[in-house]
Formats: structure tokens, sequence, C-alpha cells
């Protein structure tokens, strides 16, 4: 059985493609193609945790804080085993087995890990290919900077990576495709720009499944899946950078996602009255400029020489200007927005009182838990009051 092994890169409408992988499972499934059910989905990434040496933002929210409890979790959940008996049985019924994800690029760095991925791989598959997408590298910047406000990030985009060289492995696609070439060989991978104009119908998902089975009919799949995960706004950037600084992404107790957060900035990104000026940069050419040598030669090596990234512009809205009357209209139509949407949340002082006394009196001879549940909901908003 085949395995096509898609490791990214980041920043390359990853997202999308995985979801629409999985939104098609079975249509694809019955023209001889596998996604697992064991690894998770729709982003593989349990796989690329297993092989990573360090303990990052997927592991940690699973209680795991080192590498011993690494290996227990996985031996808990017997997840490799799970994973060849998968294999083992799909085979029986399907050609082509897909595993996606981009943490493939950013979490398996040392030569070493991919190694021990590619022991593992032909362990279980007959063959392996590797499919990658590189993007040009400020236009990557300016996308991972989005996705970093979207968690809890806050400095601006100015001060964001702007000293990113050929020295940063994550942007260096050269370093890339030839350390995953010399593991898997040069023949096996399969390394392509990024590049809308260059898809079939400018989508990346035909262009996807095109290279994995060129006799698949693209009528078949359904194209209905649309994942939001677009570039914000310069105006969006700044409410997500607020949103952060003063509704911290992190809840300071539990550690745990602060939902309230999130759900500010999903209305943010929704209105299209916050896609106000171009979230830009005046160093793109400079950073594009950085890595020429080294694209240059990923060019020579793996694209036959031919020109990979067109040249980007600088662009800096910081001086976008309104009018008085524009900005208040914008300010009017966003407290409505807000309102609209928080206004049935709110809970009002009378409410707080009300809850207050029910602690105090005990009168719903509540739990214990329950009871501090409560408690930290009045201590809560009388902080906020106090400030």
């Amino acid at each position: 059985m085949k395995c096509y092994l898609h490791i990214g890169t980041e920043k390359t409408g990853t997202t999308l493609l995985q979801e629409w992988l999985y939104d098609n499972e079975d249509a694809l499934a019955e023209n001889g193609i596998k996604l697992s059910r064991v690894l998770s989905v729709p982003n593989n990434r349990s796989l690329v945790a297993y092989h990573q040496d360090y303990i990052d933002d997927w592991l940690r929210p699973r209680g795991i804080q080192n590498v011993e409890q690494k290996k227990e979790f996985y031996e808990k959940n017997n997840l490799i085993e799970n994973f060849r008996n998968e294999v083992a049985e799909s085979e029986k019924t399907h050609k082509i087995f897909i595993i996606t994800s981009e943490h493939f690029h950013s979490r398996l760095i040392s030569h070493k890990n991919i190694l021990e991925l590619k022991s593992f791989l032909y362990s279980v598959f007959d063959s392996v290919e590797v499919i990658c997408y590189f993007r040009e590298q400020a236009s990557m910047r300016q996308s991972l900077y989005s996705t970093a406000l979207k968690s809890a990030f806050i400095t601006a985009f100015e001060n964001f990576k702007a000293d990113i060289d050929t020295n940063d492995y994550y942007f260096n696609f050269n370093q890339i495709a030839i350390k995953w070439s010399e593991v898997f060989g040069k023949e096996n991978c399969h390394f392509k720009v990024f590049d809308k104009a260059s898809f079939i119908d400018g989508d990346i998902r035909k262009d996807f499944i095109t290279m994995i089975d060129p006799e698949l009919s693209l009528n078949v799949l359904n194209y209905d899946t649309n994942i939001a995960n677009s570039s914000l706004s310069y105006v969006q950037a700044e409410l997500f950078r607020a949103i952060n600084k003063y509704l911290p992404y992190y809840d300071k107790v539990t550690g745990r996602v602060n939902e309230s957060n999130v759900e500010l900035k999903n209305i943010i990104e929704s209105s299209d009255l916050l896609k106000i000026g171009s979230l830009g940069s005046n160093i793109n050419l400079e950073i594009f400029n950085r890595f020429k040598g080294s694209n240059r030669n990923l060019s020579n090596s793996f694209f036959d020489g031919q020109d990979l990234f067109e040249e980007p512009k600088d662009v800096n809205d910081n001086n976008f200007k309104m009018s008085l009357k524009e900005v208040s209209e914008l300010l009017s139509d966003f407290l409505g927005l807000l309102i609209k949407s928080f206004g049935d949340k709110v809970l009002l002082p009378s409410d707080i009182k009300k809850i207050s006394e029910i602690v105090n009196k005990n009168t719903l001879e509540l739990l214990p838990e329950e009871k501090v549940f409560l408690e930290n909901i009045v201590n809560k908003y009388q902080s906020l009051d106090k400030n």
C-alpha cells in the first residue's frame, strides 16, 4: 500500500485541505483512498507528536509535560499499534493512504526525527511519497502573524519575526527540501509552489488530489468545504492585539483557553465592517531578498531552475485616513454588533447580587464545587467593578 505524506508547509491552505479531505472521506474511500481514523483528525498531528523530541502546544493540553508522560499517553491509548492494524485492514480494500499534517514541517526538524518517521512508515507501508508546498517567505510571515494573534500574541506586526533569514529553518525551504529528500529520496518527494494561479481552477484541493491519483474524477468530490482562515485586516489585527492584552487568551487561574477571548475574536473576524486596511509590511522586499539565494538553490535543485516566487511589494496602511464621521459610524456599528452578540450574556449588578445571596445563604443547598463556582463568578465581577 502506498502512503502519501503531506507535510505542509504551514500557511499553505492546510486547514482547508484537511477539512475537505475528511468531508469527502466516503467518496475517497470508494475510489481506493484511505484517511486515518486512528490518528488525530483532520490534522494527523498525533503522529507528528509521537516522533518529536519536545513537548509542545498539542501535548500540554493532554496533560503531557515530559517525555515519560508522552510515552505513557501513547502506550495507554495504544495509538501506534491501532494505526498498524488500521493500515493492515485498509490495504485489503484501498490502494492509497493519506497522512496529512503541516506540523511535520515545523516540528520534525532534525535528521534523526525524520529518519525515525521514515523507519516507522516503511514498517507499515510498501512505499511513501512526500508532498510539500512552499509559500513566499514574506507572505508566509504575514499569514503566520494572523495565526499568532488568533491565540495569545500581542506584539505589533512590524516587530513580528522581522529579522528572519536563512538561519531560521522554518522559513528556509531549501534546507527543508534537502533534509526530507535525503531521508525519503528525491524521487519520492513532490515539492510545489503555493500559487493559486498554477492550481486547477485555482484550487489547492484539486491540485493535491490530482497529484495523488491522476485518474480520479474531480466531479465525484464535494467542494462546499469553506474554512475562514484568511489573514486579518489592519483594524482586525489591532483589535485582536487589544483583546489579547485586556482579555488574555489563556485564563490565569486554570491555564485553559479563555472562551470569551475566542468568541469576541470570532465576531470581529466575521465582521465585514472591520475589514479595513491591509496588514502589510514595509520590509516585504527586504525579506524576499534575504532568501533570494536559498530560494535560487531550491529552484536549481528541485524545480529545474524556474522562478518560484513573485517579488512582493512593501505595503504600509498605518497612515490610512478616515473622516471623523466615518470613524463615529464605524464605532457605532461595531458597538451595535457587540451588543447584539453579547447583550443577552452580560450579568447585571442585580444578577450578581442575587448570586451572592444564594451563595451566602446557601438557599439551594449547593454542593461544595457548585458554591465555589458561584463564588468565583461573584469575586470576578466585583474585582472588575473595582477596576
